[in-house]
């Protein structure tokens, strides 16, 4: 197995698997040493953070690094976020449509008790006019001739 080595210290010519261990290596190892010119430019600068934009899917907001990846994935996300949207829209009719529909049916309820309660009321008026007609004390009645 071979090993590659692209990050080479120019100081001690020591290399390392990464930018940043390369760049770990020389802050902590040559930070006194003034008289080389090697620059370093710390992993997360600008071109790290160029490379690792992330990209969101509009639908599930699953991250992708690639552009690519996330477009292939919105293709099959979109259908499915549709069809959920489609599910969603037939249940709030139909939520919708019985909701009306016990509209309707407390509104007939809401009569019933209105003409029900005018009935009670039109009883009791009868009531008390019959017992009215029966408390008159006898002999004080209109007489008709």
């Amino acid at each position: 197995m071979e090993i590659i080595d692209n990050h080479i210290c120019k100081i001690c010519k020591k290399s390392y698997s990464s930018y940043s261990s390369l760049w770990n290596h020389h802050k902590n190892i040559h930070k006194n040493n003034n008289s080389t010119n090697v620059n370093f430019i710390p992993p997360n600068s600008t071109n790290d953070i160029q490379k690792s934009i992330n990209y969101n899917c509009r639908y599930c907001n699953k991250i992708y690094n690639k552009n690519k990846s996330r477009w292939k994935h919105e293709q099959k996300c979109k259908v499915i976020y549709e069809e959920k949207n489609k599910e969603k829209q037939l249940i709030e009719i139909k939520i919708a449509e019985i909701n009306k529909e016990k509209e309707i049916e407390l509104a007939k309820i809401n009569k019933e008790i209105k003409l029900a309660e005018i009935n009670l009321e039109l009883k009791k008026v009868e009531i008390i006019a019959s017992s009215e007609a029966y408390i008159r004390p006898l002999g004080l009645e209109k007489k008709i001739h």
